[in-house]
């Protein structure tokens, strides 16, 4: 296993996604059209703190992953 592919090291997976899907399903969207037009709604409003703090938090989660020898490490966080 190769922990550069991890999601819990890539700052869009582990936080940017997470907020993003919590915006966009505020509303019900029945739709692919609606759907698509919501999330470029929804990027367009999106607070790029949100990817700062994604950001400064990958340093904490690049060495939780060595203490762990690699495995898993949500647990050191």
């Amino acid at each position: 296993m190769w922990p550069a592919n991890s999601p819990d090291l890539n700052p869009v997976d582990y936080h940017v996604w997470d907020v993003l899907q919590k915006h966009v399903y505020r509303v019900r969207i029945c739709n692919t059209h609606k759907l698509r037009k919501h999330l470029v709604a929804t990027w367009a409003e999106f607070q790029h703190s949100v990817v700062d703090y994604a950001a400064d938090q990958l340093q904490k989660r690049l060495k939780a992953c060595i203490r762990a020898e690699c495995g898993h490490f949500e647990h050191l966080l």
